[in-house]
């Protein structure tokens, strides 16, 4: 029996009216928790799905990117299937289109694993890491437009820069005291690179905590920020690439007593971070010593907007949320693993609970 999931704007109280089927979460104030703060709180409510285990466009197998378009309609990256999809802000399905497997224009070698949509929503950005080549789509037609290479092979992601630029994001250990957020047009010219390996990074060198996506890059209207896993420390840019802000978490983060050699072997790490709501930053957070995943607001000024425990029910702490995919209301998207792949709305709601 196939049971297809789609995004459905409700209210917690239809959803306890009417019950939920497999796929919808409402998360159990038991596994919430919320930092009182004087600058006001904020948390997130669920708030539908797209997704099923076997129905044809609705079934997904590997998703590596979600971008909203100009009518919040929801472009879904599969590398797994090796497609992109769009969906209606309700979850209806609207086209898709294949990737070409091969070598020439507008081919794939790999299953890609770089995807993002252009600062003006017209152009589809590609990263294919076996022939290391951003590649650009037409948005409406998927028609090649231009590709070009990029010279270092370990990076996070790609993503889309101001002023339809393109920004490459790479890992801390592959470019050592290089910079590791790189600017180019979409012809392939460097524009410029900004934001060096964090200070402490020999400190976790060769850890078990050293993953690809250890930098995130997310931005508004006005500023970039970038993030870094270990230690959990986010900087804001403006976009001269300037350095205006930076705030970050200590050993003391997680409570409870700091071990000697915290910072070597430490408790918890960020996974990536959301502009959400055009004044807030969302950071997932990994908090290995109780084994739960949370989501920690800030504005803009690194004020605590409030921590909320986002391990309950059938998700765990097996979902992420996309860094690039925010509609016009301020709403977040992402993706739950558990029982089946699935992309995920979260309102972002702010006051008292």
């Amino acid at each position: 029996m196939s049971t297809t999931h789609l995004i459905v704007v409700v209210s917690a109280a239809m959803v306890a009216a009417v019950g939920c089927t497999r796929g919808d979460l409402e998360l159990p104030p038991s596994n919430e928790t919320t930092v009182d703060s004087p600058h006001g709180k904020v948390h997130l409510e669920y708030d539908g799905s797209i997704g099923t285990e076997d129905m044809e466009g609705y079934y997904f197998s590997f998703i590596r990117g979600i971008e909203i378009d100009q009518q919040d309609n929801i472009v879904v990256y599969d590398a797994g299937l090796r497609n992109i999809r769009v969906y209606s802000p309700t979850g209806t399905l609207i086209r898709a289109h294949e990737l070409a497997e091969g070598l020439g224009p507008g081919e794939f070698t790999s299953g890609t694993s770089g995807f993002s949509l252009s600062e003006d929503k017209q152009r589809i950005l590609l990263y294919d890491y076996d022939a290391l080549r951003v590649t650009i789509l037409d948005y409406t037609t998927f028609d090649y437009i231009n590709s070009f290479r990029l010279d270092e092979t370990d990076y996070a992601k790609i993503d889309a820069g101001p002023d339809n630029t393109i920004m490459a994001v790479y890992t801390q250990r592959t470019l050592g005291q290089m910079p590791l957020i790189y600017r180019f047009t979409e012809q392939g010219t460097k524009l410029a690179a900004f934001s060096g390996r964090h200070s402490k990074y020999g400190e976790f060198w060769d850890r078990e905590l050293q993953f690809a996506h250890e930098v995130s890059f997310a931005q508004s209207d006005s500023f970039m920020f970038v993030s870094f896993s270990l230690p959990y420390d986010i900087r804001v840019y403006n976009r001269r690439h300037e350095l205006v802000n930076r705030f970050h978490r200590t050993p003391e983060f997680f409570g409870g007593e700091v071990l000697e050699g915290e910072w070597l072997y430490p408790s918890g790490y960020c996974t990536n971070i959301v502009v959400a709501d055009h004044e807030l930053v969302l950071q997932v957070v990994v908090n290995k010593r109780d084994d739960e995943k949370w989501v920690h607001a800030f504005d803009f000024a690194g004020r605590d907007r409030g921590v909320q425990n986002m391990s309950g029910g059938e998700w765990g702490d097996s979902w992420y949320l996309d860094s690039d995919a925010v509609d016009s209301r301020g709403n977040v998207y992402g993706v739950a693993f558990r029982p089946f792949p699935r992309v995920i709305r979260l309102r972002v709601v702010s006051g008292e609970r």
